[in-house]
């Protein structure tokens, strides 16, 4: 009588798993053919020193700002501000503060030592024949020593922050020296 139950408990065991198993993979192999839209964004430094040497800081996703999210919301079903052309993510700058993406302001804006914002950016396709693939490469020049820069970010023309990017190390630029940054941006829907 014992083993009968056991067998039992043991069978319904089974049962009840394979029947959690089958139910859990039907809803996650559902055939809803929705698209989402996804975001995603690098940003590839490098320093020019003055004698002509080369440091590559490496590549890194960026975040992508709550205010960036609520741009990108409005830029593409006008809500809540309605999307407007003049109001277009035009402006890369540089900091010396890391940051996160609940910043309103791109964090320790450089406003000195020819490293301001640059404004009116012009975006390229970053690959050839593929939509939603953008880039952008800007170069300043420092006209101060032991200047320290650590963050990127991207703003719109009215200076919403819209995404940043904290770099791996610091980079201490001395007059003349040259920082190139690279930003890639990718919109995609699967």
């Amino acid at each position: 009588m014992k083993k009968e139950n056991y067998a039992i408990a043991i069978l319904s065991m089974v049962i009840l798993g394979m029947s959690y198993v089958i139910l859990t993979n039907n809803l996650m192999t559902s055939t809803n053919t929705a698209e989402h839209v996804g975001y995603t964004g690098l940003v590839c430094p490098t320093v020019t020193r003055v004698d002509g040497t080369v440091e590559d800081l490496g590549c890194y996703k960026n975040y992508l700002t709550y205010n960036g999210t609520n741009h990108t919301t409005a830029q593409l079903f006008e809500w809540p501000y309605g999307a407007s052309a003049t109001n277009v993510v035009d402006t890369m700058t540089l900091g010396n503060t890391t940051g996160n993406f609940e910043q309103s302001a791109h964090p320790g804006n450089i406003t000195d030592c020819g490293l301001t914002q640059v404004k009116g950016l012009i975006w390229n396709a970053s690959t050839a024949g593929q939509s939603g693939n953008v880039t952008n490469s800007t170069t300043w020049t420092s006209t101060c020593d032991n200047h320290v820069v650590n963050t990127t970010g991207l703003a719109t023309v009215d200076e919403m922050y819209f995404a940043g990017n904290n770099f791996s190390t610091s980079v201490t630029l001395q007059s003349n020296d040259q920082l190139t940054v690279t930003w890639y941006v990718w919109i995609t829907g699967s």
